[in-house]
């Protein structure tokens, strides 16, 4: 008897320090056995768009990199989905439909909270709903530090997540 291998999507963004995480982690996912992996690199700046000569590039590529999550969110039918972008802050009822592992190296919070972090200042009301709402809604949060894990339970994420 034969079965199928899982199809699961991984969304990774491309900011900062990601992308040679990517680099060096899409071969062993692309090639493994045991899963269908498609990997996707999320790119939200793009210096050839009109609004980030306009210097809105920050909003501009948040708005861009959504979009492509939900499209890449809605097009297959996904096993599990592994997030690793900011994209995914919008798309919180999509990331309801599987099983979502959500990783982050801060919650929005903290980055906004560091200065010299491109995006200070800390989100307030619908922002910061919006990322309590996408942190709640992964299957699993994958927190690479204390720091992160400590920031996700002063969201309101229970603990256990």
């Amino acid at each position: 008897m034969t079965t199928s291998k899982p199809r699961i999507a991984f969304l990774w963004t491309t900011d900062a320090g990601h992308r040679s995480q990517l680099a060096r982690v899409r071969p062993y996912l692309e090639s493994h056995p045991d899963i269908d992996a498609s990997v996707f690199a999320i790119d939200a700046w793009d210096p050839t768009k009109r609004l980030e000569r306009m210097g809105l590039g920050m909003v501009a590529g948040r708005i861009r990199a959504s979009l492509t999550v939900r499209q890449l969110l809605r097009s297959h039918q996904w096993d599990g989905v592994y997030v690793m972008t900011r994209g995914a802050r919008f798309n919180s009822r999509s990331l309801k439909q599987f099983a979502c592992v959500y990783a982050s190296d801060a919650t929005p919070e903290q980055l906004a909270g560091m200065t010299e972090y491109e995006g200070a200042g800390s989100p307030k009301g619908i922002g910061l709903w919006i990322d309590q709402r996408t942190f709640r809604s992964a299957y699993h949060l994958e927190l690479w530090s204390r720091w992160a894990r400590d920031g996700a339970v002063a969201m309101g994420v229970p603990p256990d997540r």
